[in-house]
C-alpha cells in the first residue's frame, strides 16, 4: 500500500537551473550580437518607457477594463463550445 500511497503523491516541483542559465545565455548571446551590429537596445527601452509614462490613466483604465472583459467573453464563449462538444 505504501507503494500505491507514493505513486499518488504529487511531484515535488523543482527548479530547472538547467534551463534558466540556457535562457540567460541566450540573453546574453542576443545582447552581444545586437551591440557588435551597433543596435542601441538600451536606449530604445528609454524610449519605451518614455512614452509608456506618457499614457494617462484615465485612458489605461477603460482599456484594462474592456480588455479584461474581452477574456472573459472569450472563456464562456469557449466553456459553451466546450460543454456542447462534451456534454457529459
Amino acid at each position: 500500500m505504501t507503494g500505491i500511497a507514493a505513486a499518488a503523491a504529487p511531484p515535488k516541483k523543482q527548479i530547472h537551473w538547467r534551463r534558466i542559465v540556457i535562457w540567460l545565455a541566450v540573453l546574453v548571446a542576443i545582447g552581444a550580437v545586437a551591440y557588435l551590429l551597433g543596435w542601441d537596445i538600451r536606449g530604445w527601452f528609454s524610449q519605451l518607457w518614455d512614452t509608456l509614462t506618457q499614457i494617462s490613466a484615465k485612458y489605461l483604465i477603460p482599456a484594462l477594463v474592456l480588455q479584461t472583459l474581452q477574456t472573459l467573453f472569450t472563456a464562456v464563449a469557449w466553456l459553451a463550445i466546450i460543454r456542447y462538444a462534451y456534454p457529459d
